[in-house]
């Protein structure tokens, strides 16, 4: 921990927050807390250096904040330098003293006294953790009690999505929240949350007592919700309750059955604690299923009625109806033969099909390439499964989710197999029902071609261009370039011996 003196304020080292005071600083019992990016300024992605402020209303809404008695408090996460010990950190340092400069030169163009957080590393103190906060109110507001009815939050997520950390940081904070389009208008002083309707629905290839079994009870959400952990009874009150606790343990919500009727299968709810009723007000819901189809099939349909600043449950609702319908049919719209695919993918909402195509050469035999790409999964006796339905996962470096991919055919003599990526939360990539085949063609005796396609259906929100970037990106051609540099190495090894 230190203290070292700048022109305009006070930097302090706690732990692994870095916090800068202005000198004029005050405390006071009203706060307004921003994140930084996206929300006070915009960055250069291919420059740190070069931001500017987010909008021409900045500057005069935290003035008039200020003149209102209004501490201004912004938390932020940076973890390039984070430093660790027994390693040389000199690197680190110049990032951070870079940081540094650029903290002050925003206080100088805000025109304001501020209170800057920056958690430096992922710990505690790295949002949507909550620590930061928690110093802040004991350490660094002089003891001033805080008025949490005039306090507010404003935070910037990509999606509005509360799976963001950002959103869930707004959430586990106890303030009210808002998003900067709310706050930085030319008139910010009626900011009012908007009410929603919402309605997602699935058809499900099976009985609506097959699927009632599984959703129909209140306190089995979790079976089938990938975005829920665990369900809990909370029996200290005549109603009936249940805690819900989401994926990642830092958002919970607790919902009151009011209907629960298994002839016509259906159950209503409503939120009546948690922190997920600050970004979700007035929240009721319910859930039912509705036989088709003459008894052959289903309807799953969620409906949700609530306030907030914006729709932070449609996709929530989204992501479980689809999650339950894998539960009771095959996860993807593909089939047959050992080379085929369904090239005819149902639309979904509108949304666009997409094909994708890559080759890549190798001075390699076909036979020598295959043993490299062709490999589906290793059990645990050292033995390799390539029985159709055996399932591989994988974990991507965080916060990337782990990929779990399902075998659909395997050609062993014509170097093929074909596979589906079941869908993961947080999303690996924005497609669902993706198909995909992994080929090698002899092109000479000593050479050989790499080919993947894969067909998919792009989310709401991204244009099949986006996701076109990204599969090719960030899985083929990503697992090209592995390849050849492994290649290179082993010809470089042998060359050196």
């Amino acid at each position: 921990q230190y203290t070292t003196q700048a022109q305009i304020g006070t930097w302090q080292m706690r732990d692994t927050m870095l916090v800068f005071e202005s000198n004029d600083i005050i405390s006071s019992s009203k706060i307004a807390s921003f994140e930084l990016e996206n929300t006070l300024i915009k960055t250069n992605p291919n420059n740190d250096s070069d931001w500017n402020l987010l909008n021409n209303f900045v500057t005069s809404r935290l003035q008039d904040l200020h003149r209102s008695a209004y501490k201004i408090v912004i938390f932020t996460n940076q973890i390039d330098f984070c430093m660790t010990i027994d390693t040389d950190n000199t690197a680190k340092l110049e990032l951070q003293r870079r940081w540094q400069t650029k903290i002050e030169m925003i206080v100088k163009a805000l025109q304001i006294p501020l209170q800057i957080f920056t958690s430096t590393c992922n710990d505690d103190y790295h949002k949507p953790r909550t620590a930061m906060w928690r110093d802040f109110t004991w350490l660094f507001n002089n003891g001033y009690d805080i008025d949490y009815k005039s306090s507010f939050h404003v935070v910037w997520s990509k999606q509005n999505d509360f799976s963001d950390s950002n959103i869930q940081f707004a959430a586990n904070i106890p303030l009210s929240y808002y998003f900067p389009e709310q706050q930085f208008t030319k008139d910010s002083s009626h900011i009012t949350k908007k009410h929603f309707n919402v309605i997602q629905t699935v058809r499900i290839s099976d009985t609506a007592d097959a699927i009632w079994k599984l959703v129909g009870g209140f306190f089995n959400i979790h079976e089938w919700h990938p975005q829920i952990s665990a369900t809990e009874i909370d029996d200290q009150n005549t109603f009936i309750k249940r805690r819900v606790i989401f994926a990642d343990e830092m958002i919970d919500t607790i919902e009151q059955l009011q209907i629960l009727d298994n002839e016509k299968r259906h159950y209503q709810y409503k939120n009546v604690g948690g922190n997920w009723g600050k970004l979700v007000e007035n929240y009721e819901s319910k859930l039912e299923v509705i036989e088709d189809d003459n008894g052959r099939s289903a309807i799953v349909r969620w409906i949700g009625s609530f306030d907030s600043h914006a729709d932070l449950v449609s996709d929530f609702y989204r992501i479980g109806l689809d999650s339950l319908a894998g539960l009771f049919s095959p996860l993807l719209p593909c089939s047959g033969g050992n080379s085929y695919f369904n090239k005819t993918l149902p639309t979904i909402k509108g949304r666009p099909n997409l094909s994708v195509y890559w080759r890549q050469e190798y001075n390699i035999n076909a036979s020598e390439l295959w043993k490299r790409v062709g490999v589906w999964k290793e059990t645990l006796n050292g033995q390799l499964s390539y029985e159709p339905g055996s399932e591989y996962s994988f974990k991507l470096p965080d916060p990337m989710p782990r990929i779990y991919e399902i075998l659909l055919s395997d050609d062993r003599t014509n170097y093929e197999f074909v596979y589906c990526m079941r869908v993961t939360v947080p999303r690996s990539l924005p497609v669902t029902n993706y198909v995909s085949m992994k080929k090698v063609v002899s092109t000479g005796i000593s050479s050989s071609a790499w080919i993947r396609t894969g067909y998919m259906i792009v989310d709401d929100g991204t244009t099949a261009e986006q996701a076109a970037n990204q599969v090719l990106t960030n899985v083929f051609v990503a697992g090209g370039e592995r390849l050849l540099q492994q290649l290179q190495n082993i010809t470089r090894h042998s060359n050196e011996h």
